[in-house]
């Protein structure tokens, strides 16, 4: 294809795009009055071009042609899942199954991996769509954008999961050897984080989906599917395939890739799942075969009863995010050194666990990991927060993403160890050694930013600088507390230390400046809580 017919065949997907912009507003606002025969016509072609264009609306097609073919197909597929949700109490329950089943009906009657691409991209679209957080403006009243919203995850949510699962795991082997025909591997990922990404709530025991709404850095969330949704996102075979997956497709020349990308969120919101999804029983049961096994000199073991549904899905997500961060000084490494998305993730993943989770469960679930780790668990984490923050994780570091991996690593052991409401929680040696390491190094890092900055006028600092630094001071005095018979005397030392250097000071008139800065670090990390 030469230049002038790129350029022509550029300038009338552009035309194209417009047209269904259009089109979706005409549809929307004349929809009250249109007649029936007429909807279904206007849904009906849609759906139909949307599937025609597929095989021009390549994802990993980077050029001007299929990126502008691309982005009509996407406009094509917002479109029809607007005027599905319009259009949703105007049809009979039997509509409804017949149009759900004819979006994959019509991808199978085409008989192309490209049209299969793009029902899954239509109905992931839907789900969108039928979620409020990112619902587009219908001019309709809440209640109606409410009662779509339960009839689509009490009627079909689960079933287009399931779907999405079935086609994954079909495309996964596929996919791990470069083959993804297509695209259909990546949709269906993408389906599968949609739906897990299901973000409203009702409170109370309804049996709907219901998020954490604490604030998370870096949007992690707690994903709380009802218990009806166990034994689909429980079962070892649901995901198993998700590892091979992520295991072929790890390293620098896929990190960046879309498929990857799909790949580490769907495992990032496996981290995320919490509540009543997970059968409960006393915490005493399983804390008294853990510490008889101890006394006798085993192995600590995965529990089995229901306690045990928690520890075998964290030990099959830390299987899977592990790879990503072992060693540690090699993946900071290779971060630094390339694309640092999958540290990023790995990290994201990990703050997501450590949040539902805790240091005790951690180290239970690790037991199972084969081989197991040399030192634990929480010594593998100690050390990668150690390497992450000598690379520059707690400030001043020429990696933006350096910081942001320091961030949530902190905010992983404070999770790990501390209770808001309960204090320490990882009273065990090895929580209590792993928690003091990461101390040591938050302190030592924290010490020269702060010897570094001294001189620097608080009022040059921007907005939210002072509290930023406050909230991770608050961080490293929790995580302090957690380790406090190998905090305190460290910290006891170096207050000593700066007193003599202080001295010092007084004695040859040098400046105090670093560290006076250096001694109020040290005054907030041993502070207290309240």
């Amino acid at each position: 294809m030469d230049l002038l017919a790129v350029q022509q065949a550029v300038e009338q997907a552009c035309r194209d795009f417009q047209a269904v912009l259009a089109l979706r507003h005409a549809a929307l606002s004349s929809w009250a009055g249109l007649p029936q025969g007429s909807k279904q016509s206007v849904l009906s072609f849609l759906l139909q071009h949307t599937l025609q264009i597929a095989a021009a609306a390549l994802p990993q097609q980077q050029d001007p042609y299929h990126q502008q073919q691309l982005l009509v197909q996407t406009q094509c597929a917002a479109t029809v899942a607007a005027l599905v949700k319009r259009g949703w109490e105007d049809m009979a329950v039997e509509e409804r199954h017949t149009l759900m089943q004819g979006i994959d009906s019509a991808a199978a009657q085409a008989g192309t991996p490209h049209a299969r691409r793009t029902s899954l991209q239509l109905l992931a679209a839907i789900v969108q769509e039928f979620s409020p957080a990112t619902a587009s403006p219908l001019g309709l009243p809440w209640d109606y954008h409410e009662r779509c919203r339960a009839s689509l995850e009490s009627t079909y949510l689960q079933g287009l999961f399931i779907h999405a699962l079935n086609i994954a795991r079909d495309a996964a082997p596929g996919a791990a050897t470069g083959t993804d025909e297509g695209g259909v591997c990546q949709a269906s990922l993408g389906l599968l984080c949609t739906i897990l990404s299901w973000d409203f709530s009702k409170a109370g025991g309804t049996g709907v989906w219901r998020l954490d709404e604490t604030a998370r850095p870096d949007e992690v969330m707690h994903v709380r599917p009802p218990p009806s949704w166990a034994e689909l996102l429980l079962a070892p075979a649901s995901f198993d395939w998700l590892e091979g997956l992520l295991q072929a497709i790890r390293g620098p020349q896929h990190a960046s890739r879309p498929l990857a990308q799909a790949s580490r969120q769907l495992l990032c919101l496996l981290c995320s799942l919490s509540g009543d999804i997970f059968p409960r029983q006393p915490h005493a049961e399983a804390g008294t075969a853990h510490a008889a096994r101890a006394e006798l000199g085993l192995r600590p073991s995965v529990p089995t009863g229901p306690e045990g549904a928690k520890d075998l899905h964290l030990l099959r997500v830390l299987r899977m995010l592990l790879p990503f961060v072992a060693p540690p000084a090699a993946a900071v490494h290779a971060a630094a050194a390339g694309d640092e998305s999958e540290l990023l993730d790995a990290c994201r993943g990990l703050l997501a666990a450590a949040a539902v989770h805790r240091a005790p469960r951690f180290e239970r679930a690790a037991a199972g990991l084969d081989p197991p780790l040399p030192g634990g668990i929480l010594s593998l984490l100690s050390e990668l927060t150690h390497a992450v923050l000598a690379a520059g994780g707690a400030g001043g570091s020429q990696y933006w993403s350096c910081q942001e991996a320091g961030d949530m690593l902190l905010e992983m052991w404070v999770e790990l160890v501390a209770d808001p409401c309960r204090g320490p929680v990882g009273s065990s040696e090895a929580a209590v050694s792993a928690a003091g390491a990461v101390f040591s190094a938050l302190m030592e890092a924290a010490l020269r930013e702060a010897a570094a900055g001294a001189h620097e006028d608080a009022e040059d600092e921007e907005g939210g600088e002072g509290a930023v630094a406050e909230e991770a001071l608050d961080k490293a005095a929790a995580v302090a507390r957690a380790a406090a018979p190998l905090a305190l005397p460290l910290l006891t030392q170096r207050v000593q230390q700066a007193q003599l250097e202080l001295a010092g000071c007084m004695r040859t008139g040098q400046d105090p400046s670093a560290t006076l800065e250096q001694l109020c670090w040290q005054m907030g990390g041993g502070g207290d809580p309240d």
